[in-house]
């Protein structure tokens, strides 16, 4: 059979690809070799800034059509947080469930869609997907570690059709370190509470720097660990090791013509060794100890690789128009052994009776009546993307015209086991298999194009974007020949918004979007759509932002999708929740004060109000919906029921006193209680409401030693923060960490 277009083209891409995964000296060679350099006077910013630093700045976002949020290096940096669940609760319109206590595993919502292992949002890297398979398999555990970056970039509304697939809630572009413009080695070490240390090396030589000329490079190594904070009934393992290695390389050249251009091509690798669980606790036992882990989590590990080659090219015609190409492989590999049930079949009533918490921590002997799941899968995903951006003028009216497209292919490969284990005098033994419970591919094909215009005049800005997503999907299963299927997905995205300079101070914006999510490769329900609406004002005088902004989505149809972890499905099975509505309002402000004598006093405060009700009633066997009550009966979602894991309130109060060698920083976070399950009334089955207090304090002792305090948690307040899947677990308790960075 002739090949299509499209799979000439990923061929011809595989085999680039497979090239490049030779040594990288060997792959740097020959794209050296290949450059048609010419010396050229070296830019003070390049074009790949453009690419992989969407919003650029703060100022940048003031005037944008759609709200967005721009975390810079600085706000990065002062808690040298390694959780990006910390880091995005400055960011109104942001929901968190935590898992681990850690951030290891992030759960990630943005305006009411589901924060369930984040596969809901558009995740980026230097504006690359980065998901796994952000088509075929969305809901996977993987996001890049957050310490090594160096901006964060969040869009909402009709600001993230422009990075889809997904556009109900919006996007998140994490930032690498860019080439800096000087030549630098950096050593930091950190030491902190059971037993957490990080080490972080990053060497770089600037462009147009000594040897290089009109290229430059970074390399940046990270490892982070941790003992754990929690305590294993009997002893035993319950932290993490993570390591991550990156490389950037960057050239600027000229072809004769009077073409700027500038190639980049970054490569990665990232692993990861965790002693982690689902298994959580009954409250009783959360009340008297939330940091314990039952015996029956001992076996409990979660090992990942990952690697990654992105390629970014862009042109500079000099006449308005610049033309970027990208080329990206990403591919992670994992595998979780992890308590899964009891025999007896009650996983999800696990806590209901004394008994089955006996056998949990090993009070009663069993033989194979506890049950471990192995789920190893593979993933991968790679792509050809390019963009053209040109600047015309038609009239009193200025337009920047954007127009992309983007061929992608993803896939994910499922190996899953089910293991059986003897409990006795609450030791675990003879661990074996029991049975193979997933052999199965799922591969999708998708082709994107996107075109935007923005046009200005005078105090007016319109947006107007239009995007088309084009989705194939397959699930090929050799255990089950009923889940084998294809689905054939096509869907045009509108948006536009507008903002009005109404005075110097005071801008007003307004948008509307189509909101989509895709639907799997096996066709197992209709994919997610919803009409979002957005609307308010910006203020800005002198030192002073203020953001108040309303958001209102309108769903035709909610999408849940099935987890390993959940009961009565399978991996990968979708669910339809019909309409739904989910509005809210997001505030920020930001100030800064001067104290005079070379002293300042930053002042942040975000707020986030949200609710939510299903709009009609149904009965779905979907356990995200549904709850199973002690007496067997099952509640199903009626008419005006609220979603679960969305906070009605949350906030952050943050503030500091500054000068140019110390800075001392505290922030309060408070996250309302959450439902676990759909409901109304009383919240029923629910998270804690939590406050917490963080405080930083960084001295630079001279010009090339600083050193950071930082102590998380300081009030050490723990509360349930989370019980899907199995139990009741806690955030992390009071951290202490002690650092310093030196510069050679």
């Amino acid at each position: 059979m002739p090949l299509t277009i499209f799979d000439q083209t990923i061929f011809t891409l595989e085999t680039y690809i497979m090239l490049l995964r030779k040594p990288f000296f060997c792959s740097v060679a020959v794209l050296v070799a290949s450059l048609p350099v010419q010396p050229i006077a070296v830019y003070a910013t390049g074009l790949i800034v453009d690419e992989v630093v969407i919003t650029a700045s703060d100022d940048t976002i003031r005037s944008f059509t759609g709200s967005a949020a721009y975390l810079g290096e600085r706000s990065v940096k002062e808690f040298d947080s390694t959780d990006l669940n910390a880091l995005l609760g400055r960011v109104p319109g942001v929901y968190i469930r935590s898992e681990d206590g850690y951030g290891l595993r992030p759960n990630i919502g943005i305006r009411g869609v589901t924060s369930d292992r984040s596969q809901k949002i558009t995740l980026m890297e230097d504006g690359i997907l980065i998901t796994p398979a952000p088509y075929s398999a969305p809901a996977a555990y993987y996001i890049p570690n957050v310490n090594r970056m160096n901006a964060i970039e969040v869009f909402k509304g009709p600001s993230a059709i422009a990075y889809g697939p997904h556009t109900v809630g919006g996007s998140l572009n994490l930032v690498t370190q860019p080439i800096p413009r000087q030549s630098l080695t950096q050593l930091g070490l950190t030491a902190g509470s059971d037993g957490f240390f990080k080490a972080r090396l990053f060497h770089s030589e600037a462009i147009n720097g000594t040897g290089w000329g009109n290229a430059g490079y970074w390399i940046d190594g990270l490892r982070y660990q941790s003992d754990g904070f929690k305590q294993l009934d009997g002893g035993g393992e319950t932290g993490f090791k993570r390591n991550d290695i990156n490389a950037k390389v960057q050239w600027q050249f000229g072809t004769g013509d009077g073409i700027y251009q500038e190639l980049q091509l970054k490569l990665g690798y990232a692993d990861e060794s965790a002693d982690e669980t689902y298994l959580g606790l009954s409250d009783t036992d959360f009340s008297v100890k939330p940091e314990r882990r039952y015996a029956a989590s001992a076996p409990d590990n979660f090992d990942s690789q990952h690697t990654q080659l992105h390629l970014i090219h862009s042109m500079d015609f000099k006449n308005g128009w610049v033309l970027t190409n990208k080329a990206y492989f990403n591919e992670f590999e994992r595998t979780w052994l992890r308590f899964a049930d009891l025999a007896s079949g009650t996983f999800n009533r696990l806590f209901i009776t004394p008994q089955n918490v006996d056998v949990l921590t090993g009070a009663v002997d069993s033989s194979g009546e506890v049950r471990y799941a192995n789920n190893d899968r593979n993933y991968g995903s790679y792509g050809l993307e390019s963009r053209v951006t040109g600047k015309m003028t038609a009239g009193e009216w200025n337009h920047v015209v954007t127009a992309g497209a983007r061929i992608h292919r993803d896939y994910i490969e499922r190996d899953h086991q089910r293991y059986t284990a003897d409990f006795t005098g609450g030791v675990l033994s003879n661990l074996s298999l029991d049975t193979q419970t997933s052999d199965e591919k799922a591969q999708t094909d998708a082709l994107s194009f996107y075109v935007r215009d923005e046009l200005t005049r005078n105090k007016w800005t319109f947006n107007a974007g239009l995007r088309l997503e084009v989705i194939d999907g397959e699930l090929d299963s050799a255990l089950d020949r009923d889940r084998d299927g294809s689905n054939s997905q096509t869907v045009l995205i509108p948006g536009v918004g507008v903002f009005y300079q109404w005075s110097k101070s005071l801008g007003l914006l307004a948008g509307a979007n189509k909101g989509f999510s895709p639907a799997g490769p096996s066709a197992t329900a209709d994919e997610e759509e919803s009409l979002n609406f957005e609307y308010g004002l910006r203020y800005s005088r002198d030192t002073l932002y203020i953001d108040l902004i309303g958001f209102f989505s309108d769903y035709d149809n909610l999408l849940g999708r099935c987890r390993q972890s959940d009961i009565g499905c399978n991996v990968g099975d979708e669910f339809n929740g019909g309409e739904v509505q989910v509005g809210g309002v997001e505030f920020s402000l930001d100030n800064i004060i001067g104290l005079g004598g070379g002293w300042q006093m930053p002042i942040n405060l975000v707020y986030t109000y949200t609710e939510s009700a299903f709009q009609q009633s149904f009965v779905t066997s979907f356990s995200q919906w549904s709850y199973q009550q002690p007496d067997g009966t099952t509640i199903y979602p009626t008419k005006g029921d609220e979603l679960p894991y969305i906070p009605e309130h949350q906030a952050r109060f943050q503030v500091g006193i500054h000068s140019d060698r110390w800075a001392v920083n505290a922030a309060v976070k408070y996250v309302d209680s959450m439902r676990e399950v759909t409901g109304a009334g009383e919240l029923g089955i629910f998270t804690q409401e939590l406050v917490t207090l963080d405080v930083g304090i960084d001295c630079q002792l001279h010009d090339q030693l600083g050193v950071k305090l930082v102590v998380e948690n300081a009030t050490d307040e723990q509360k349930v923060v989370s019980r899907r899947p199995l139990g009741a677990r806690p955030n992390a308790p009071r951290t202490v960490k002690l650092g310093a960075i030196y510069t050679f």
